[in-house]
């Protein structure tokens, strides 16, 4: 397999609890909801407990293209992506970048545990805040790749695009598996093609030069 100069590392990932993302995410909307403050504490003083649980990390690498057509992109060491969504977003891309992030498996055991005990709520809090916070690790794995690939003078789009979305299938995620060290951040492939840890985000987005 041939080498690129973009050899995947990985990183561990810091940023504080988003909380007003998360709120929005369970439903509450800073100017239409009205909360009690003592309930609002008691969401928030969750909320925190939840964050405490995700130990987000993520890495990527970027693939020089070879080929652009309508409905797919061809990349070096014969990988393809399959998609005229992704084509039709990123035309004119010199490279792909493929990046990948989890908060790890604490938090969605939390989640897994409440709901089989039937505790609902706490099941809802830890599912949002386990997704809020594996986007928000990928946004920050996206906005690290941007900055380094900006002092090489390339330009990563912001909008990314994961398998299963539009027309490009979830059989996708063996791509990420191929190019970064999945295993070694403790995602794993299920024969669905979902992963585990269930809060884990692979994507792609195009990189021009110049």
């Amino acid at each position: 397999m041939k080498i690129f100069p973009f050899q995947p590392r990985i990183q561990l990932i810091h940023f504080p609890v988003p909380e007003d993302a998360i709120m929005a995410r369970l439903g509450y909307s800073r100017w239409r909801t009205r909360l009690d403050e003592g309930e609002k504490q008691r969401i928030l003083s969750a909320v925190n407990a939840c964050f405490q649980l995700c130990r987000p990390c993520g890495c990527w690498t970027a693939l020089p293209v070879i080929r652009q057509d309508a409905d797919r992109i061809t990349l070096e060491n014969g990988i393809s992506i399959a998609s005229s969504r992704v084509s039709a977003r990123y035309p004119g891309a010199a490279w792909m970048w493929f990046g990948a992030a989890t908060i790890g498996n604490a938090l969605p055991e939390k989640c897994a545990a409440a709901m089989k005990a039937g505790h609902t709520a706490e099941a809802v809090i830890a599912d949002a805040v386990g997704g809020e916070c594996a986007d928000g690790a990928m946004d920050f794995l996206r906005k690290q790749a941007s900055s380094e690939l900006a002092r090489r003078g390339m330009h990563l789009a912001e909008f990314r695009f994961s398998p299963g979305y539009g027309d490009w299938c979830l059989d996708a995620q063996k791509i990420f598996f191929q190019l970064l060290p999945m295993s070694e951040m403790g995602i794993r492939l299920h024969d669905s093609m979902l992963m585990l840890p269930e809060k884990s985000v692979t994507a792609t987005a195009g990189i021009v030069c110049g």
